[in-house]
């Protein structure tokens, strides 16, 4: 521990951000008097820490209730940090997974509201490991939530990602866009509802790690949802709903 400790400030972490921030990867999440209390760092100051953390997208926040609740994001989110410090994240990236990973078992739900939000959340799917994620949703939904140029740009960044996107879509009166049309070139398989829906509905992806669920232009919200079993529900009804989904 006391080698990962040295590497992570090496990257230019503080002390007690190390130690809030190894505290917070056994924990997962917590509350500020949580973590104060396992990392044995003053209640006074562990505000700015998280703060600290947060905007070098370590950590992010969410609220259950009233209580303010810190999560710790995954390892690679690390990655963000300069190229130099590349060699370093490698070294101990497999000790954090370890951390990390021991703190699975309590699902991790963040959520956000706004334009920002939505397009952070809808951004976690391009770090997609497995290459291929499946959702149900509405292009003309999506398209009026986060708009023409930004839903192309995304598409171009997914399919130099080698990142395939399996589609179940509500069938609209206009017809796709063309990079949203289900091709090979595109990445992208493509059926639809076998009945009408009315189309400003929530879009819900499920990828390796998380379920995004991302609201109607209406509501304007996102929630991540980082729950292996719920993942494994999501999927099951994914691959029945497709079965009777039309081409």
């Amino acid at each position: 521990m006391s080698d990962i400790k040295e590497k992570l400030k090496s990257l230019g972490l503080s002390v007690k951000e190390v130690s809030v921030y190894l505290s917070l990867s056994k924990m997962g999440s917590g509350t500020v008097m949580e973590i104060s209390y396992k990392s044995g760092v003053n209640r006074c100051t562990i505000y700015d820490i998280l703060e600290s953390l947060n905007q070098r997208g370590l950590v992010s926040q969410t609220y259950k209730g009233k209580k303010r609740i810190f999560i710790v994001q995954h390892p690679e989110s690390l990655n963000n940090v300069p190229r130099q410090a590349l060699e370093t994240i490698g070294n101990i990236m497999p000790d954090l997974n370890a951390l990390y990973n021991k703190a699975t078992y309590k699902p991790r739900i963040e959520y956000y509201e706004g334009y920002d939000g939505i397009v952070y959340a809808n951004d976690q799917l391009l770090k997609n490991t497995e290459k291929e994620y499946f959702y149900f949703g509405s292009v003309e939904e999506m398209t009026r939530l986060i708009g023409h140029q930004y839903l192309e740009a995304f598409v171009k960044k997914r399919v130099r990602k080698g990142i395939w996107s399996n589609a179940i879509r509500v069938r609209t009166k206009d017809t796709d866009h063309k990079f949203m049309k289900g091709t090979e070139k595109n990445l992208r398989r493509v059926k639809y509802f076998p009945k009408a829906i009315k189309e400003d509905v929530a879009a819900l992806y499920i990828s390796d790690r998380h379920i995004t669920i991302i609201s109607s232009f209406n509501e304007g919200y996102s929630i991540i949802i980082e729950s292996p079993e719920l993942i494994a529900l999501m999927k099951t009804m994914w691959n029945m709903m497709w079965e009777m989904a039309e081409d």
